[in-house]
């Protein structure tokens, strides 16, 4: 009995917080997407290549999860029971939460396999490859949550304040393995990507200063500085969403649901993504930081001078 007590202790010590984070972070994210939107509605009316494609997509999922991350923290503030006693209120929440969050990352790994592709291997594939991947993970979503929710098998999480699949049922064991590989493949693929370009770029300014007789310190000044930036974007990515991971691995090899300060931990770094997110957008993506600059001027001194990618990004086909 004093275990459970002091069990319980912890999650309502830690459910407090986390509902005025989920809404501050809520808040914070959908201000950085919807301005990065805006100062792209020029190009949008315009045909988009493959990069600026993906941004878009993690863009609007984003929105979703940032708006679904306000109404969440806004209920539990108001009533933290509502979600206890409202089935369909929980549905909805696993549907949009749950899966922003996993789509997002998923997006995220697509955008940095075309950026790895592209600088590393100078390999572009057509936007419709892209457009089919993104609608494919979309789909698998939609069926695996829908089948969820019709037959039964969503369940309040641990902390209360979201709902997600059941894991001690056969369903859910295997939509955590399908969640898993999934997760571990964006997270691969991002780590081979960044880690590559920041290989590449440094490779390119040698060879730049062979070739073109540049200025060797300011040259390698100027990749240590894309390198640097590079490279942090990479452990930003893996703050957000190594908790998770590594909750997920023991959850697997294990059979033990993750505790509740795990599950804290890993939340409160999830919904940090969008504005991880949108950091990355821009600084992976010439045109996107152009659109912001020129929407907002007063951006500029914050996000630096030039782009962190190659000269190919420059065409918008």
């Amino acid at each position: 009995m004093e275990e459970n007590n002091t069990s319980l202790e912890v999650k309502s010590n830690l459910v407090e917080p986390l509902k005025f984070l989920s809404l501050i972070f809520g808040i914070i994210g959908l201000s950085l997407t919807l301005i990065i939107l805006i100062s792209l509605k020029n190009l949008i009316n315009r045909t988009i290549g493959s990069h600026l494609l993906i941004c878009l997509a993690i863009l609007m999922i984003d929105t979703i999860l940032c708006l679904s991350n306000i109404i969440f923290g806004l209920t539990g503030i108001i009533n933290d029971q509502y979600i206890v006693n409202n089935r369909w209120f929980c549905d909805f929440v696993l549907l949009i939460y749950i899966g922003g969050n996993y789509i997002s990352i998923w997006y995220v790994g697509l955008l940095s396999l075309e950026r790895g592709l592209l600088v590393i291997h100078n390999i572009k594939l057509p936007k419709v490859f892209w457009l089919t991947i993104i609608s494919c993970e979309l789909l698998l979503f939609l069926i695996i949550n829908i089948i969820a929710i019709t037959n039964n098998k969503v369940g309040v999480a641990t902390l209360a304040l979201y709902c997600s699949i059941l894991h001690n049922l056969e369903f859910g064991l295997i939509i955590t393995y399908i969640y898993f590989s999934l997760l571990v493949i964006s997270v691969l693929i991002t780590i081979y990507s960044y880690i590559g370009i920041a290989i590449t770029q440094r490779r390119r300014a040698w060879k730049d200063i062979r070739e073109l007789n540049l200025d060797k310190d300011e040259t390698l000044k100027s990749a240590n500085r894309t390198i640097t930036r590079v490279l942090a974007l990479l452990i930003l990515y893996l703050i957000t969403n190594g908790c998770d991971l590594v909750n997920s691995l023991i959850e697997i090899s294990s059979g033990i649901e993750r505790s509740t300060t795990a599950n804290f931990v890993a939340i409160l770094l999830l919904n940090c993504n969008p504005i991880v997110n949108s950091i990355v957008l821009v600084q992976f993506h010439e045109t996107v930081k152009l659109a912001l600059v020129k929407s907002y001027p007063c951006i500029g001194k914050f996000i630096g001078k030039g782009g962190v990618i190659n000269e190919n990004e420059h065409q918008i086909d």
